[in-house]
């Protein structure tokens, strides 16, 4: 009975081991795979946030589902993938109330808020001052 459970324990125990020495070599191959994913994820983002895009587009784009990419970009920026496209409008409305002459309008619009009623929500809760104001304060 003792020689049983020896053995049984012995061989959980090289069980854990090669399951261990799998996730080990495994491991990079999926954090490579996720960064490939990411980086794709993060060109098309760059590359069309100025369009109306969603989620749903960009994981369609890399072929995997939008919960995963959104789990893996999350992991791999720290922020969900709607956070980062609405930073990357923020700071191009940002240069071009500062740049341009452009209308709040056009700004919002370039920028791909789509609305100036959104360009200002998102002002108003990122920056606490409205579109206008903040061009008045940092026009150069």
């Amino acid at each position: 009975n003792d020689e049983a459970r020896k053995r049984d324990i012995g061989l959980a125990v090289m069980l854990l081991e090669s399951k261990m020495e799998l996730q080990k070599m495994s491991s990079p191959k999926h954090e490579s795979e996720a960064e490939r994913y990411v980086d794709s994820a993060l060109r098309y983002i760059q590359e069309n946030y100025t369009d109306e895009i969603a989620v749903q587009d960009i994981a369609s784009h890399i072929g995997i589902a939008s919960a995963y990419l959104q789990r893996l970009f999350r992991a791999q920026t720290g922020s969900t993938i709607t956070e980062y496209i609405t930073r990357l409008r923020l700071n191009r409305s940002k240069y071009l109330l500062t740049h341009s002459e452009l209308s709040i309008v056009d700004v919002a619009i370039n920028a791909g808020f789509g609305s100036r009623q959104r360009l200002s929500q998102v002002f108003a809760a990122e920056e606490h001052i409205s579109p206008k104001q903040y061009r008045m304060n940092n026009k150069e």
